[in-house]
Parts: C-alpha cells; sequence; structure tokens
C-alpha cells in the first residue's frame, strides 16, 4: 500500500507552499523517529546548549542521550532552534517540541542539562 506522500509525488498534483513544507515536516519527523532509537531505552536524558551563529542569532541544540541493552552511551543531537529570547520559556517550547516529535514520555526523562553561558535568563 503506497503511503500519501507516495500517492502525492505519483499524482503530479501540487499543492501551495504552505502544504509541502508541511508534508515534508511530517516526513522528516517520520525519518527522525525511524533513525533515533531511543525509545529502546527504557530511561534518557535531555541536553540543551546554546551558542549565536555568524548572524548573531542565538541557537538552541538538544541532544538525548541514553543507553542500550549492550551498555554503549548514545548521543544524538534531535533538535537545532533560532531563539529569538533565551528565557525559561523559550527553551520549554523547544524541549517540548522534541518530546512530541520523538514520542517520548516525560516520565522517563532521568536526566537534563541545560547549558547556556552568562546570557541565561531564568
Amino acid at each position: 500500500m503506497k503511503t500519501y506522500e507516495e500517492k502525492w509525488l505519483a499524482d503530479g498534483k501540487y499543492m501551495s507552499h504552505n502544504i509541502v513544507n508541511e508534508i515534508i515536516g511530517l516526513a522528516g519527523n517520520k525519518c527522525l523517529r525511524k533513525t533515533c532509537e531511543v525509545k529502546t531505552a527504557s530511561v534518557f536524558s535531555l541536553i540543551a546548549d546554546g551558542t549565536s551563529d555568524e548572524s548573531r542569532t542565538e541557537q538552541l541544540v538538544l541532544c538525548v542521550r541514553w543507553v542500550d541493552r549492550q551498555f554503549p552511551i548514545h548521543e544524538e543531537p534531535v533538535g537545532l532552534y533560532a531563539m529569538n529570547f533565551t528565557d525559561a520559556e523559550s527553551i520549554e517550547k523547544g524541549v517540548l517540541d522534541v518530546l512530541i516529535r520523538l514520542q517520548l514520555d516525560i516520565k522517563s526523562c532521568h536526566g537534563q542539562g541545560i547549558k547556556w553561558g552568562i546570557k541565561y535568563e531564568w
């Protein structure tokens, strides 16, 4: 059975750029869930760090760290966000976005690390 994306591409009828961007985002989330094996772990940790890029835009990087059944440590970057503000509410939105996209339960998060240097505003 063909997926929606395959049917859409085969159909040849293209939609507005907003709908195309939404489909690309959904496909990206699906790929991210398949490649990120964190769901096989019973617990995980979230790591958030920030810095500014060349254009002086603050960037939030989110990583997930876990240990699998053979005990090697895995750490994968799962989100990169341009931040207008570096307050707790803005960082929370990024963290919640990662949890939702990866379908992770916050109750399984047994560690967190947030580092933002001196500019961090709680």
